[in-house]
């Protein structure tokens, strides 16, 4: 991540967009590219599409930026990092889904009710019937995520 810092030694979040936007065009190309030792792991990668992205180097983010790992301020930056990635990926798979299609079992999928990752705690506490102690609210506005998914899945639906 240090190298994802602009001038001011704050997060670049352009850069990061950049970042995800070929990370998820590779971890997608993985997938038709891997070879599969398991014919089972090969047709559930192939049908959902599953990928993970993360990061690297926050330990050393947080050095450059002189702010102590053991603080709020590090877990703060840890949540925004982290959304960042999460808005970003996700736009970028939407993109992609345009571009190559969605995977096979996208319909009916959270995603194709337009479910994100934080929509899910939600629903994972109404199903336990008692509040998940987490921060549910995040800094960024996930509205153009939504509307593109959602714009999308209008346009598979229709097809």
């Amino acid at each position: 991540m240090i190298n994802h810092l602009d001038q001011n030694n704050w997060l670049d979040a352009e850069k990061i967009a950049r970042t995800c936007r070929t990370a998820m065009r590779m971890l997608d190309n993985v997938i038709d590219i891997n070879y599969y030792s398991v014919d089972k792991a090969k047709r559930s990668n192939v049908r959902h599409r599953p990928v993970g992205l993360g990061l690297m180097g926050f330990q050393d983010m947080l050095l450059k930026m002189r702010i102590p790992y053991a603080s709020q301020e590090a877990v703060d930056i840890a949540d925004y990092s982290q959304e960042l990635i999460s808005y970003y990926a996700i736009l970028s798979s939407s993109e992609l889904a345009r571009e190559r299609g969605v995977y096979s079992s996208y319909k009916g999928s959270l995603w194709d009710k337009n479910i994100l990752p934080q929509d899910s705690i939600r629903l994972l506490a109404e199903s336990r019937g008692s509040e998940i102690p987490v921060k549910l609210e995040g800094k960024l506005d996930w509205t153009p995520v939504r509307e593109h998914i959602a714009q999308w899945a209008c346009a598979i639906a229709t097809a």
